[in-house]
């Protein structure tokens, strides 16, 4: 008997989230390397806007039935097709931005039907090297059942990594709310991940 098959459903979820995090961790990752790689020499230490968020954009995502804040105009990831080991097919969609030292971003799939999210965290370690989950909680999005979570490790340069975020499910697509941050939190990761609601 093969022993790959045990659990199905339950490991579906878990392929399905930690394509969700490694399409958006990725791109995020990269995209602040490259960015924090090509700061003008001029500037000196990161301005956090803790005291107002009124220059943050707000996004709505109708295919996605989500909206969010974000610090500035997210960009789009390029939709990205994966099959699940059971055979089931779905398409990874998602915008990330950038502010200082931590990208926020929104995927989102569609639901594997019989899924849970108890198991999903777990994949979230796999974001960064050497990650282990320091916080997980039963949470409620839009009255949607969800998971936030943070996870700490480091980047391929060594710098610390913290990833901060909520998991959401509806009847029909499964939601991952994400900060990545480098070194230190962002006072507006909480901002960001408030911010952020399910059938709009």
């Amino acid at each position: 008997m093969d022993k790959t098959i045990k659990n199905e459903k339950g490991f579906s979820l878990i392929e399905t989230i930690l394509a969700l995090c490694a399409v958006l961790i990725i791109g995020m990752a990269g995209y602040l390397v490259h960015k924090n790689n090509h700061k003008p020499s001029t500037t000196s230490g990161s301005i956090l806007n803790t005291s107002t968020h009124l220059d943050w954009v707000s996004y709505s995502s109708k295919d996605g039935n989500y909206k969010a804040m974000f610090p500035n105009s997210p960009q789009s990831l390029a939709p990205t097709n994966e099959t699940a080991s059971d055979g089931t097919t779905y398409t990874i969609n998602g915008v990330y931005t950038s502010e200082d030292t931590t990208a926020f971003g929104v995927v989102y799939t569609a639901n594997i039907k019989g899924s849970s999210l108890d198991n999903s965290i777990e994949s979230e370690m796999q974001a960064v090297q050497n990650g282990r989950i320091v916080a997980t909680k039963n949470i409620s999005v839009s009255g949607y059942p969800a998971k936030s979570y943070q996870v700490v490790g480091t980047t391929k340069e060594g710098n610390k990594a913290t990833v901060t975020g909520e998991v959401v499910a509806t009847s029909s697509l499964i939601y991952n709310a994400t900060a990545f941050q480098i070194n230190e939190i962002s006072p507006n990761t909480q901002y960001f991940l408030n911010s952020f609601k399910v059938g709009h």
